[in-house]
């Protein structure tokens, strides 16, 4: 996981957005390393994302970062209901208003 483009990332789409920010959908097939530094930047990402209410939900995350980020207590901070087998589940879920159908 890049740290840095993701953080920058996320400072650049909730400042461009045409309407308040709600949920953070991220297509996570292509990350497939999580070290401490993007382990520890997930955690400044979510406690931002936390502080204006807004929902983080990975979709197609890979079974090795998902046990990365689950011994480091992100995938319960995330929340199951929150974590998606495709992004078009992720997608639906959104525009549907519900958490749709969240996946392991």
């Amino acid at each position: 996981m890049n740290a840095s483009i993701m953080d920058g990332e996320r400072e650049s789409l909730m400042e461009k957005a045409d309407a308040p920010v709600e949920r953070v959908l991220v297509d996570a097939e292509s990350i497939t390393d999580v070290d401490t530094t993007g382990v520890q930047t997930l955690e400044e990402l979510l406690d931002d994302l936390d502080e204006f209410g807004v929902t983080f939900a990975p979709a197609r995350l890979r079974n090795a970062i998902r046990a990365v980020l689950d011994s480091a207590g992100l995938i319960e901070r995330i929340g199951e209901e929150n974590i998606y087998p495709e992004v078009d589940d992720g997608v639906a879920a959104f525009v549907g208003g519900g958490p749709g159908q969240p996946g392991s």
